[in-house]
């Protein structure tokens, strides 16, 4: 099996991300090339999650993306992603350490189920999501190492999120990103995530997560002040749209079958939110 098998064999799927990627308010060449960015840690997160093959295969086509990777400097014949991703890295400088972090978190993905502590649980987050902050600033010529501190704060927030939304998603891929020492701190059980039993003690743990979730956001925020222009609107947009989901998530919602989401009205209204209270 190989690059071309794998992406025959993808079905095509509908994308519910809570936040927006590249928006249409940033200018065309720069929303391109995120969508270049995304487009590779989409298809690898498809790879790391396609069921349809043993892990073992899943592997190995990893091994392919690893591979081109490595290369992607000194190699010219490679898929037509790779020419995409080496153009824009050159373009913008883009560390290459940040593609080998997003390689090892999906990497992760295939061998590690379950986390000891919420220190894994951050660790995971510098892998997978943090990353796709640094390359996001690096693109806008932001990437300050106090910018990129404080939208790694953002990113952990943005992963922690979707960890508490998508918990009933996650078990069924085999997947628990809940810390097994929060389960004996909560009481909780795997058997009410297969069962959808969002009992009391579901709810005190959320609470906490959120909790959690609002503190780094909470840290990541100074950002705003150090962007300008469309990005720093891009940004506003996202920080209103993580206070919104949280508040939505605070409700006693059975997140083993509907967790919130934030709906198209939710989108257009903070739009006009970002644009009222947007700041030269």
């Amino acid at each position: 099996m190989n690059y071309t098998m794998l992406k025959k064999s993808l079905t095509e799927k509908s994308y519910h991300e809570n936040f927006p990627v590249a928006t249409l308010f940033l200018r065309k060449n720069e929303r391109n090339d995120i969508l270049i960015l995304y487009q590779f840690a989409r298809e690898c997160d498809d790879i790391a999650d396609n069921e349809n093959f043993k892990v073992y295969q899943r592997k190995k086509i990893l091994d392919e993306y690893q591979k081109n990777i490595k290369e992607l400097f000194t190699k010219n014949d490679k898929p037509k992603l790779f020419i995409n991703l080496q153009q824009v890295s050159i373009k913008y400088n883009l560390n290459i350490n940040l593609f080998k972090n997003f390689m090892r978190g999906f990497y992760q993905d295939l061998s590690k189920t379950r986390y000891k502590s919420f220190d894994e649980i951050i660790q995971y987050c510098h892998l997978l999501a943090c990353p796709a902050g640094e390359m996001v600033l690096t693109i806008f010529n932001k990437n300050t190492k106090r910018n990129i501190s404080l939208s790694n704060n953002i990113c952990i927030a943005l992963a922690m999120i979707g960890m508490v939304q998508d918990i009933q998603k996650d078990y069924k891929k085999g997947r628990v990103y809940i810390p097994v020492n929060y389960f004996k701190k909560f009481n909780l059980k795997e058997e009410d995530i297969k069962y959808h039993n969002f009992n009391n003690h579901w709810e005190l743990f959320k609470i906490e997560w959120l909790e959690l979730i609002k503190n780094y956001l909470n840290k990541g925020k100074p950002l705003i002040k150090n962007l300008d222009g469309r990005f720093k609107f891009q940004i506003k947009l996202l920080l209103l749209a993580c206070d919104l989901l949280i508040k939505k998530l605070s409700y006693k919602h059975n997140l083993f079958i509907n967790a919130p989401r934030l709906s198209k009205l939710d989108w257009s209204l903070l739009g006009i939110r970002a644009l009222l209270s947007y700041e030269l």
